[in-house]
């Protein structure tokens, strides 16, 4: 019984998290939107920096602030959830444990590519997010070089 509390508490956090996802790339649409439309009426938004880095990449900054914060949520609540349900050895805690944080990354990383995919057809956006993906990586390696 405790086992299928956990299973329910996950898939909840799973579908909060791909709502927030929905949400996420329904602000991207519509700031695109705006910004086709609208943002050379304004006077701050005609500058490069911010039309085309701060506010092209807003509603990407709001989604991932989103995922990291139900990522921490997450984290808690599997910790809570696998202590709750009373393993007999430490493998089984810890596999228990394993199995949650694994199901959660790989559906938390690979959500939105996953839902653009196969959901929306947008191949163009899963290759540009992909790309961008893997230039931050190359930096970050370089950085950390």
């Amino acid at each position: 019984k405790r086992l299928v509390a956990s299973g329910v508490i996950c898939f909840i956090l799973l579908v909060l998290s791909v709502f927030i996802l929905r949400l996420a790339l329904d602000f991207q649409d519509i700031n695109d939107l705006w910004l086709a439309n609208n943002a050379d009426l304004y006077m701050i938004t005609r500058f490069f920096l911010v039309k085309n880095v701060i506010l092209a990449n807003l509603p990407m900054a709001v989604y991932m602030g989103a995922l990291f914060g139900l990522n921490t949520v997450f984290t808690k609540v599997a910790t809570h959830l696998t202590e709750y349900e009373n393993h007999k050895f430490d493998y089984e805690y810890e596999n228990s444990m394993v199995l949650k944080l694994v199901f959660w990354n790989f559906f938390y990383l690979n959500m939105s590519y996953l839902y653009l995919a196969f959901v929306r057809r947008d191949i163009q956006r899963v290759a540009s997010g992909l790309r961008m993906i893997m230039t931050i990586e190359a930096v970050i390696g370089n950085v950390k070089e």
